[in-house]
């Protein structure tokens, strides 16, 4: 007998349905723990946490939650968590079980803390830990802080005496003072300030900005200090010394008469000479120039006078 249309149609929704829920559960890993070993453990506060939320070992997923419930409704603050192992996973009895955050989206665990000792078998309970608290964190990290605090009060306290405390007291007053008037002062010339900060902002621009040209400088002085380092200076301050005493062996000679510059410098009677030798071609040179005609006769007939 031929099936009919609205027939064929309920059985395939039934297997969707069917597939539907398989896959829900397998995306959830229910479906893939059921023949696990089940634990259990007992929380005080199990917020955000729910089932089929995982269980990890080291960081590596080994389970998953199978169910969450108050172990008795009398007793509220006693809540059981049951969930599921890879059962080729040996856990010993004393372990501990943590709640904890593993994604920054608030995403909740449990985490296995290994102890020693004889293993646990399915059905067997662990001792649960409360997930940490962002406060309780901070206490304890201020808690010993705290502590070593009033531990240096003490030794301060003790080294010492009333007078020399009254003295730190003194010391800290004036130093309030000093910080006080410090502010005050930054205060009342805040204006100045972000101006100064304000002319160091743009110069570390302008520099950042000539930062090439700065390198091009930079490089070309290293080029030349290694140029001047190469350099033969040994034979340049050799010629140079050769040059100086060759200077000194000329003016020594001058000093001495020798030579024309020497007699010229040392011999007063060739000075004498020439200084009335110069005198008297000034005055002849003079002589012309206001009697020329006693030097040049000319006719413009070419004869002779």
């Amino acid at each position: 007998m031929a099936l009919n249309k609205d027939f064929k149609v309920a059985i395939l929704a039934i297997v969707s349905i069917i597939i539907m829920v398989l896959t829900y559960q397998f995306m959830r890993g229910t479906l893939m723990h059921n023949a696990e070993p089940i634990y259990s453990s007992y929380f005080t506060n199990v917020t955000s946490l729910k089932k089929s939320d995982k269980v990890f070992l080291n960081g590596v997923q080994v389970g998953v939650i199978k169910n969450i419930d108050f172990a008795d409704i009398k007793d509220p603050n006693k809540i059981k968590v049951d969930f599921s192992i890879n059962p080729n996973l040996q856990i010993p009895k004393n372990s501990v079980i943590e709640i904890i955050s593993y994604s920054l989206m608030g995403n909740k665990g449990l985490k296995i803390n290994m102890g020693t000792g004889a293993f646990a078998k399915a059905g067997d309970l662990f001792q649960g830990l409360n997930e940490k608290g962002m406060f309780d964190g901070i206490s304890e990290n201020v808690g010993p802080l705290a502590d070593q605090s009033t531990i240096m009060i003490q030794n301060v306290n003790t080294l010492f005496d009333r007078k020399q405390r009254e003295n730190l007291y003194v010391t800290i007053g004036e130093l309030n003072k000093t910080l006080a008037a410090l502010q005050t002062m930054v205060n009342s010339n805040q204006h100045a300030i972000n101006g100064t900060l304000g002319n160091v902002e743009k110069l570390t621009h302008a520099l950042a900005v000539k930062q090439n040209d700065i390198a091009q400088i930079i490089s070309n002085t290293k080029e030349m200090t290694s140029q001047m380092k190469n350099a033969d200076l040994s034979k340049s301050m050799n010629k140079m010394n050769q040059s100086m005493d060759e200077l000194n062996k000329l003016m020594a000679d001058i000093n001495k008469g020798k030579g024309s510059l020497g007699k010229l410098m040392k011999d007063e009677e060739l000075y004498n000479k020439l200084t009335s030798t110069s005198k008297s071609a000034d005055e002849l040179l003079k002589d012309m120039k206001e009697n020329p005609k006693r030097y040049v006769h000319f006719s413009v007939f070419g004869g002779k006078k």
